[in-house]
């Protein structure tokens, strides 16, 4: 298909398919490869460019023939006659670039956050925060996606070790499980709305928490020759990532429902932080144990801890008690 996109001033006609992401027609067909791919998932921002000036998209999950008929702003387009854009310049001014790969994306965010709100302000800030740690229900989801993300990373720092030099796995067999695991990610979107319905939103949550728990623990209890570890593994991770994503989806439905609009933003950016920043912990965490008491062990830690955490949410977590979204959030 023809489309016809203005990008960073400039009109620009290609011949696409009508599938191509507006993230690959941006670095493959026009060469701004300052637009980033990292999660495919629309998680990580770091794909985000502009559409007409105003808003921020997600260019991995946005189809370029979307784009037909509007304007993009890409990084590449920020800087005017050579000169750094503001934003570009208090970027490196203050030495926030990190390694560099989400920084066209935390530009690009930062110029339509500006455009909207040119000047932000510290109190806003803690008004997202406290939102989080005042509202029971985001509070405790926040401090039990911590708790997930910190045995989460635990496992990972031990699973490929003990599954090749335990088990005897080879990379394609470690491959195969995984497929598995992608699987069950797969059932558990598509039923992810019906078992919300029978079983509540909020039940969800703590089921899926526990299946998790069910996968880590099963993990180290597996034995035997490579074949059978294989389909062992797989099962494993095929139970895991089931529970994860239902977990995952609900988590994330719910938190966007119980929150104001005018501070999803801001409600994200602090649960994000808070899992994200735990997660190094896990895995500093999950080493040392193993080095200590051996990686079978260290996996089964892992999945006592997760049916803890899940049991816990279950009794004292005020996230059991929603069955259903609202469908209506008042400010």
């Amino acid at each position: 298909m023809q489309l016809t996109v203005t990008i960073n001033g400039e009109a620009v006609s290609r011949d696409v398919e009508p599938r191509t992401l507006l993230a690959y027609f941006l670095r493959e067909n026009c060469g701004l490869t300052g637009t980033h791919v990292g999660c495919d998932t629309s998680s990580c921002g770091c794909c985000v460019v502009v559409m007409d000036g105003e808003k921020a998209v997600k260019s991995c999950t946005m189809f370029a023939a979307q784009a037909d008929g509007h304007e993009i702003l890409t990084v590449e387009g920020l800087a005017q006659g050579g000169t750094l854009h503001p934003i570009q310049q208090a970027f490196w001014d203050t030495h926030g670039l990190q390694c560099g790969y989400c920084t066209p994306g935390m530009m690009l965010s930062s110029y339509v956050l500006l455009k909207h709100n040119p000047a932000p302000s510290e109190a806003e800030i803690r008004e997202g925060l406290a939102l989080v740690w005042n509202n029971r229900t985001l509070r405790s989801l926040a401090l039990v996606a911590a708790a997930w993300q910190i045995l989460h990373h635990m496992q990972i720092a031990v699973l490929i070790l003990f599954a090749t030099r335990e088990l005897g796995l080879s990379a394609g067999a470690l491959g195969m499980a995984y497929m598995a695991g992608g699987l069950g990610c797969v059932i558990a979107a598509s039923a992810a709305e019906r078992l919300a319905r029978r079983f509540g939103v909020g039940p969800l949550i703590v089921y899926g928490l526990l299946l998790t728990a069910f996968g880590w623990q099963a993990f180290g209890l597996i034995r035997g020759s490579p074949a059978f570890a294989t389909l062992a593994l797989g099962v494993g991770m095929l139970l895991f990532d089931f529970g994860a994503v239902l977990w995952g989806i609900n988590y994330l439905s719910l938190r966007q429902a119980i929150t104001p609009d005018r501070l999803l933003g801001r409600m994200t950016a602090t649960m994000r932080f808070l899992a994200v920043a735990a997660a190094p912990l896990g895995s500093l965490v999950g080493g040392v144990l193993a080095t200590g008491i051996g990686l079978r062990q260290t996996l089964w830690v892992v999945g006592s801890l997760g049916m803890v955490l899940a049991l816990v949410a279950m009794r004292w977590s005020p996230v059991r008690r929603h069955r259903q979204l609202p469908a209506v959030v008042l400010d």
